[in-house]
């Protein structure tokens, strides 16, 4: 999986209260922004140009900003499997 740099703000879930520049997978920046936990998707992976929406805004409010980027098909099924694959009281999921 690609490595990408990213900020979290404050009030992201992987910042512990505090500005930080990170670097980190794909997978980590959904999880540290909590992108993927919010009423619209509660945990649902959306589909691949769904999802390259979010990331070409560079931006995830009130929680963290990165370059723009798209991923493709192969990382997106690795994105998936991953996320899916993580033990979790109520893990991501995929339609």
């Amino acid at each position: 999986m690609r490595i990408l740099k990213y900020d979290l703000f404050p009030e992201a879930y992987g910042s512990n209260g505090r500005f930080v520049s990170k670097e980190g997978t794909v997978a980590e920046l959904i999880i540290d922004t909590g992108m993927l936990l919010n009423a619209d998707f509660d945990k649902v992976i959306p589909n691949l140009n769904i999802l390259n929406k979010m990331f070409l805004q560079g931006l995830y409010p009130r929680t963290g900003e990165w370059e723009p980027f798209e991923i493709i098909q192969e990382e997106y099924e690795e994105l998936v499997k991953y996320l899916c694959s993580l033990p979790m009281p109520r893990p991501y999921r995929s339609l």
